[in-house]
C-alpha cells in the first residue's frame, strides 16, 4: 500500500465479518478465499488484499464520490470503498447472483456499512438507475469495455478493471475524456471472468471430473483432452539452460508476452490446494512447488501452437521480498518422445532462498503434439 487513506481503510474494516467461515488466523493473511463454486471452479471470492489495495489506489477515490462496483463478492471491497468516500459519498455494488447479493448485504449490515446499495443485475449493463458515477470498478475480468461503463462514467471519472488479454490479465485504470478513455496505470492481476451477456468468448474443456484440471481457450480451436492428458504422463528429464529469471519475469512479463505474441495460446489450469493436485486424475506430481501453506493455490499452464509452458501460483504469504527478487536458474525438462508428442517443459529449480525445491513458475515447450491443432 502506497497511500495512507487506503491503509486506514484496511485497518478500519474487519475482514472476518465478511468471511465468517474462515478462521481468524487465516482471514487476515494476504490470500484470496473462494466463496462460491460452479462446475468445480470458483465463480465468486474475497480477493487477495494486495491486489485490492492496488486497484483501490488506481481508483484514486475522493470523499463525496459516487462509485459503482461490479462484482459484489462478500461485500468487503464495497466496505473499503465506502470508508474511502466517507459519509458524503455513495457506493452501489451489483452482482449477477442473487445469493451472493443477499450474503453481501448481510455482511455489510453486520460490519456497519448498511448504507451501501447492493443490487442483483448483469454488470455488463452497469447500473443506469444510479448513474452517473465518478468511479467504476470491476472485480471480475472483462475481455472488452462495454458501452454502458463509458456512458455511465462522468467526464474526468475513472474506470478500473481487470482487462483480459487472452489468458493474461492486467488491472488498467482509465480516465474518461469527451469521446475516449485513456489509461493512466497498469498492474498485473488475476480475477474470475465476468459472467452474463458480456462474458468473453472463452470456453472450458475439462480433462477429468471436477476439481480436476481443465483447458480454457478462446474461439473454436480443436482440443483433444485425451492427447493432452497422455502428454502429461510421460517421464521428464532435466537439462540446465544457463538462463536465470525472477518470479516476476517468468510469471509476469513472460506470460504477457506469450499472450500477445501468439493468438492461439490457451490456459491449462487446476484450482485447489496442493492435495487437489496430488489427487488429480491427470498425474501432476512432477509439478513440484514450494512447501504447501494449506491455502488454495492455482496451477496454470499456457499452451500455444508451438509451445506449452506452465507455472504454479501459490499464496503470496509464502513468498518473501528476498525470494521474489532472487534470480532462479532455468532448466529444461525433456519428456519422452512418441509419434504424437514431444514435450519439453522448462522449470526454475530452487537453489534459492528459504531452501525451496522449486519456484512457482516455469514454462514448457512442445515441438509436436496431437492434442492441439
Amino acid at each position: 500500500m502506497r497511500t495512507a487513506a487506503v491503509e486506514a481503510a484496511f485497518r478500519a474494516v474487519p475482514r472476518h465479518v465478511f468471511l465468517p467461515d474462515v478462521g481468524v488466523e487465516d482471514v487476515y493473511t494476504d490470500c484470496a478465499f473462494p466463496t462460491k463454486h460452479a462446475d468445480g471452479r470458483p465463480v465468486s471470492s474475497s480477493s487477495q488484499p494486495a491486489i485490492m489495495a492496488i486497484m483501490l489506489e488506481q481508483l484514486a477515490l475522493q470523499p463525496g464520490q459516487r462509485v459503482l462496483e461490479i462484482g459484489a463478492g462478500t461485500g468487503y471491497n464495497a466496505a473499503l470503498i465506502t470508508h474511502l468516500v466517507r459519509n458524503g459519498g455513495q457506493v452501489v455494488t451489483i452482482d449477477i447472483d442473487e445469493d451472493v447479493v443477499v450474503a453481501a448485504r448481510q455482511h455489510l449490515a453486520a460490519a456497519g456499512f448498511d448504507r451501501v446499495e447492493v443490487r442483483c443485475a448483469d454488470g455488463g449493463y452497469g447500473y443506469p438507475e444510479g448513474a452517473p458515477f465518478d468511479r467504476i470498478i470491476l472485480t471480475a475480468s472483462a475481455w472488452d469495455i462495454t458501452p454502458a461503463w463509458f456512458e455511465q462514467l462522468t467526464l474526468g471519472g475513472r474506470l478500473v478493471l481487470p482487462l483480459g488479454l487472452r489468458q493474461v490479465q492486467q488491472s488498467v485504470a482509465f480516465e474518461r475524456h469527451q469521446d475516449h478513455l485513456e489509461s493512466v496505470s497498469v498492474a498485473g492481476c488475476g480475477f474470475m471472468p465476468l459472467r452474463g451477456d458480456f462474458a468473453g468468448p472463452q470456453r472450458v474443456v475439462a480433462l477429468s471430473q471436477p476439481p480436476g484440471p481443465f483447458v480454457a481457450v478462446e474461439g473454436d480451436r480443436p482440443i483433444d483432452p485425451n492427447a493432452l492428458s497422455e502428454a502429461l504422463k510421460t517421464t521428464p528429464m532435466e537439462v540446465p539452460t544457463g538462463i536465470t529469471a525472477t518470479v516476476g519475469e517468468a510469471c509476469g512479463s513472460l506470460s504477457l508476452w506469450l499472450a500477445l505474441e501468439d493468438p492461439d495460446s490457451c490456459l491449462f489450469s487446476i484450482y485447489g490446494d496442493p492435495s487437489v493436485v496430488d489427487r488429480s486424475a491427470v498425474p501432476l506430481s512432477w509439478l513440484n512447488g514450494p512447501p504447501a501453506t494449506g491455502n488454495n493455490g492455482q496451477l496454470e499452464h499456457y499452451w500455444e501452437r508451438k509451445a506449452w509452458w506452465h507455472f504454479r501460483v501459490f499464496p503470496a504469504a509464502s513468498w518473501t521480498a528476498q525470494s521474489i527478487s532472487y534470480r532462479f536458474p532455468l532448466s529444461v525438462f525433456g519428456r519422452s518422445r512418441s509419434s504424437s508428442n514431444e514435450c519439453i517443459p522448462t522449470w526454475k529449480p530452487g537453489n534459492g532462498p528459504a531452501g525451496r525445491q522449486r519456484t512457482p513458475c516455469g514454462f514448457l515447450h512442445t515441438r509436436k503434439t496431437g492434442a492441439l491443432r
